[in-house]
């Protein structure tokens, strides 16, 4: 089951990673699900084998087969990162809805490493639903750790008001997926989704400083990060307590 998860993930990762190409590209909703997918150099139709996830980049030694154009670095490596996710989540039995977040922080992963920003209506969609989500998850179910989850989504929108009142640089949209996370998963998710996601784009920019001390104003897109984040914050809060998490980092 463990590699039917892993090739399910690599399979939802390359049609996400399309679907994202095509809607940054200007391609209208009912072609993003009938054109065939193209060399995005060449813009010849990919056959096939060439669209079977992690084992045609490794068939082709990373590049287009009809042009010889090198494939983006992102690809192969959201694939394999997808599959990997969707494998932990099975071994540690993450909930459902988790699978979701995840899929939906992926998606925006690519738009935040092309772009440097993610479609406001996606985002705006994305905090809606997660009310909604919160709103009956609570309703049903009453927890103070919903409640507490609601506490924190007010301060981070206020912190986000009065940076933005008072002309500070903040990604808008990365405060709105860490509120997502919140609502949806819960205060110990979202904590441990802050703590992963702050440590490795951290040494991520020190990183980059060290290779590259002449650009050090470099943009480093956060949502990549995040979705890791929320990965390991799962697996993490699924095995340990809180508490515990915080002694591990």
């Amino acid at each position: 089951m463990v590699l039917i998860y892993f090739a399910l993930g690599t399979i939802l990762a390359s049609f996400l990673n399309a679907l994202a190409y095509r809607y940054r590209n200007g391609s209208e909703i009912d072609n993003i699900w009938t054109t065939p997918s193209h060399c995005e150099s060449c813009k010849k139709t990919l056959l096939w084998y060439d669209l079977i996830p992690l084992l045609s980049f490794l068939y082709t030694r990373g590049k287009c087969s009809k042009c010889g154009k090198e494939v983006f670095w992102y690809y192969p490596l959201s694939e394999a990162l997808l599959g990997l996710s969707f494998s932990l989540f099975y071994i540690y039995e993450i909930s459902v809805i988790s699978y979701v977040v995840l899929l939906i922080l992926f998606l925006f992963s690519y738009w935040d490493v092309k772009d440097k920003a993610i479609p406001k209506g996606f985002t705006d969609v994305f905090i809606i639903l997660s009310l909604l989500y919160s709103v009956f998850s609570l309703l049903y179910s009453f927890e103070t750790d919903k409640l507490l989850s609601f506490a924190v989504v007010v301060f981070l929108f206020l912190v986000l008001y009065l940076l933005n009142f008072r002309k500070e640089k903040i990604g808008v949209g990365d405060m709105i997926l860490l509120s997502s996370i919140f609502l949806i998963s819960g205060l110990k998710t979202g904590i441990a989704t802050i703590i992963t996601t702050i440590s490795m784009a951290g040494l991520f920019a020190i990183y980059l400083v060290i290779i590259d001390r002449r650009n050090r104003k470099r943009y480093i897109p956060l949502v990549p990060f995040m979705t890791l984040g929320y990965v390991i914050a799962s697996i993490l809060v699924a095995v340990y307590s809180l508490t515990t998490i915080f002694n591990l980092i």
